[in-house]
């Protein structure tokens, strides 16, 4: 069992500093969560409200939500602190979405879910909000586990 721990590259369990963690690095993973989930808010709904106005199909707000929600949160990921404790801030952001998701999925046709609905509009292939519970869902789930267990000091957790 030794070795097979010892063959394990850096980082994969135990990554993050361990030094105190001071008031100060909270406050900066705070606000860069907040940053981070304003920001993915926005670009969400921009192109979800994009394809409920009918400026672009489905089709492509489906591709563009796929292709870029990912490596827009990996590029925030040096806004947070190196503490050990960040990872778990950043994870607020995809355990978010999960949410969302699982929310727009199940939703169905709750006028207060409105928003959900759109957003399970813009990532569906035919138009049923179950299809938000497939890919997309585990899409977020993979992002989310990547984030906690491997965040920055690994490249296995890049790159997933």
């Amino acid at each position: 069992l030794h070795t097979f721990f010892a063959t394990i590259p850096d980082g994969v369990f135990f990554s993050g500093s361990f030094d105190p963690y001071s008031p100060l690095l909270i406050y900066r993973d705070i606000a860069s969560t907040i940053i981070s989930l304003v920001g993915a808010a926005i670009y969400v709904k921009a192109i979800t409200h994009s394809n409920k106005i009918g400026k672009i199909e489905s089709r492509d707000s489906r591709k563009l939500i796929h292709t870029f929600s990912a490596p827009i949160f990996i590029l925030l990921w040096p806004m947070f602190s190196n503490a050990y404790g960040a990872r778990v801030f950043a994870s607020i952001i995809p355990l978010l979405n999960v949410l969302r998701l699982f929310l727009a999925g199940t939703s169905g046709s709750k006028q207060w879910m409105r928003s959900e609905s759109e957003l399970a509009g813009a990532i569906s292939r035919s138009g049923d909000a179950k299809e938000a519970l497939g890919g997309p869902f585990i899409y977020v789930l993979i992002l989310l586990f990547s984030t906690l267990f491997f965040w920055t000091d690994s490249y296995i957790g890049v790159v997933s």
